[in-house]
């Protein structure tokens, strides 16, 4: 939905995060300390976004490589 609504940001983490969570629901990657990081920087990101979209309408242009490349 957020790519539809004109947010690539948003989607881009959305996305990456639900493959992480689809990886690990099959067994495909293990839960470790380093895999609870990342998901917890994801959703401080996600709220992040979400929050500027409050506030603004937009998604603003936070900083989002280095938490998709550790998503990846």
């Amino acid at each position: 939905m957020s790519g539809f609504f004109g947010m690539p940001r948003l989607e881009g983490l959305a996305h990456a995060g639900e493959n992480v969570l689809t990886k690990l629901l099959g067994g495909d990657l293990a839960f470790s300390a380093r895999v609870a990081d990342v998901l917890l920087r994801l959703v401080d990101g996600l709220r992040g976004i979400l929050a500027t979209i409050e506030r603004t309408q937009k998604e603003g242009e936070p900083d989002t490589k280095a938490l998709l490349r550790d998503l990846e």
